[in-house]
């Protein structure tokens, strides 16, 4: 497996972690401001797979946007200065 591809899969899962945090914060708060007898128990598991997914979207997103910006970069570039020299392996 190449050195781009384990970058990419770090990449990924970090923010599908990160993502799928975010979502279980959400449920939190939610279980902290809903009321117990305002909601079911299909009511709560179904609100708490609802915001696992939403972190799930998000995380992917967010890695979306990265490879985006990392794509993007390469507009912006400064191409005035001195050209780097070649890197050696």
């Amino acid at each position: 497996m190449s050195r781009r591809m384990v970058g990419l899969l770090l990449l990924l899962g970090a923010s599908v972690a990160i993502g799928m945090l975010v979502g279980e914060q959400f449920f939190q708060l939610f279980r902290k401001t809903v009321p117990p007898m305002a909601v079911s128990a299909f009511g709560e598991s179904a609100a708490h797979a609802g915001f696992l997914t939403y972190g799930l979207v998000l995380g992917v997103l967010m890695c979306g946007w990265a490879l985006l910006t990392v794509a993007l970069s390469g507009f912006f570039r400064n191409t005035d200065s001195k050209p780097r020299p070649p890197r050696q392996s």
